[in-house]
């Protein structure tokens, strides 16, 4: 099983998005801007992504949620009132420590999949979900101490979530790096051009 196969290839990302005709800029010359000092200091692309171990309450979110629209459709505001209180009680639980984690991938040239794929051929690993899983571990640097059994251990009680550490395992190795911060819209931060929350 591959990226493709479990459902986890990402819509592709034209290479040329971003890319913008630009006029000449005197504080980007070779006097003022030192760019062996910008290579020195750059680092892999890292994405994140959020993991539940109660992901079953979501049921009970997704009950409330109808409910609470009937509610309010029926102007039974005390319901409403109720029925929030009950959504914030299970969603304490889902985010309680230890039920929830942020897992951080980082992102590895062509070269190094590729040293990968050759070291788990030579190991004798041959099923494709398992190759795709121990490659992503190896790029799991948060938390500390993921592997493939837990990765698979993981898979077989919540395969969607696993899905989306694999997702982000693949952005973060293909996807062009942009600056993309929704929740700043509307605040200070200007669109376009070096410098802004959305390129």
């Amino acid at each position: 099983m591959t990226d493709e196969t479990l459902g986890t290839k990402p819509a592709s990302t034209p290479l040329t998005d971003g890319i913008r005709d630009v006029g000449p800029d005197a504080s980007l010359s070779a006097e003022t801007f030192d760019f062996a000092a910008f290579v020195t200091g750059a680092k892999p692309t890292r994405r994140a992504v959020t993991l539940y171990a109660r992901a079953d309450l979501k049921a009970q979110l997704d009950r409330i949620g109808e409910d609470i629209e009937l509610a309010a459709r029926a102007g039974n505001q005390k319901k409403v009132l109720t029925l929030r209180k009950q959504a914030e009680g299970i969603v304490e639980q889902m985010t309680a420590p230890g039920a929830v984690i942020d897992v951080v991938v980082e992102g590895r040239s062509d070269d190094w999949i590729a040293r990968v794929e050759a070291d788990l051929d030579e190991q004798g690993v041959t099923d494709a979900t398992e190759k795709v899983l121990r490659r992503v571990a190896a790029q799991i640097v948060e938390p500390a101490g993921v592997t493939y059994e837990l990765l698979e251990q993981f898979r077989r009680v919540s395969e969607p979530q696993v899905k989306k550490v694999v997702v982000a395992a693949t952005l973060a190795n293909t996807q062009p790096v942009s600056v993309d911060a929704p929740f700043l819209r509307g605040s200070t931060a200007k669109s376009g051009g070096r410098g802004s929350s959305s390129r």
